[in-house]
């Protein structure tokens, strides 16, 4: 099937279509994370009366069950140490989270995506006021479709290359662009094809690729990345004194020399 019957009129000419490669000198292959959040929930012991207490807590699913007892003048750094290391004692639980906090416990799933557990906990004291409380959860999502030619971040602290979302930084770095693939040309989104939530990306880092900039371009220009609304991932040569553009200080450079608005060409060599 002829390319351009899947690609928008702005985005191809007779010769390029957005996120093409032309050059090669490094491409990852990592998976698509972008939109994907691990669930997370953080649990308050509570220790209101001073005595012997059983905390227990239940995996719905599995039915598993572990629990910690207290001495008579339970704290919450107490109650978290020992539900903690029940926890990282029973190896389905502890093949299913991450377990930190030092006076709240924090379970977070080693799986990234949608909600993969669920709890409920019994306290074995005389009055409900020893419980486990949970407090603030974040839910898991799965990732969305990612189209071609958008720029990725590394997160140092996840290891995740992802869409970008946030202004470029320290902790938030530039990792490359999406490059076009025809393995997932039956994935469309709004008439662009794109690589579908468990897809494997192609990642440039070093190389040439077609990028679609929302301004005139020439090889004297900055680069920059808008990393919010509808054009999140795309590019431009100048911020135009936008709130949701990082500006690209190195590793990116323009090829092209553009009089609008359109496909142009980039250089990358990214550490």
């Amino acid at each position: 099937m002829p390319l351009g019957l899947l690609t928008p009129p702005d985005l191809s000419t007779a010769n390029l279509i957005e996120g093409m490669i032309l050059t090669a000198e490094e491409v990852l292959t990592t998976p698509n994370n972008s939109g994907r959040v691990t669930r997370a929930v953080t649990i308050t012991p509570g220790v209101g009366t001073q005595e012997i207490t059983t905390y227990r807590l239940r995996e719905l699913t599995s039915g598993v069950t572990v629990s910690f007892v207290s001495d008579a003048t339970p704290t919450a750094a107490e109650v978290v140490t020992g539900m903690s290391a029940a926890i990282r004692a029973n190896s389905i639980l502890n093949g299913m989270l991450i377990v930190s906090g030092t006076t709240t416990l924090i379970l977070t799933s080693r799986v990234l995506g949608s909600k993969s557990y669920d709890f409920d906990f019994v306290d074995g004291g005389s009055t409900p006021t020893n419980v486990l409380a949970v407090g603030a959860e974040t839910e898991g999502s799965d990732a969305v479709p990612l189209l071609f030619g958008r720029g990725l971040t590394y997160s140092p602290a996840t290891s995740n290359a992802s869409l970008i979302a946030a202004a470029l930084s320290g902790t938030n770095v530039f990792a490359g662009i999406t490059g076009f693939t025809q393995a997932d040309l039956d994935y469309v989104i709004n008439g662009s094809p794109a690589y579908n939530a468990d897809a494997a990306v192609n990642n440039l880092r070093k190389g040439r690729i077609v990028v679609h900039s929302a301004t005139a371009v020439n090889p004297t220009s900055q680069v920059w990345l808008n990393f919010s609304g509808v054009n999140r991932g795309r590019f431009r040569a100048t911020d135009s004194t936008l709130t949701d553009n990082s500006q690209i200080t190195s590793g990116a450079a323009w090829l092209s020399r553009t009089t609008s608005a359109g496909l142009a060409i980039l250089s990358l060599n990214l550490p």
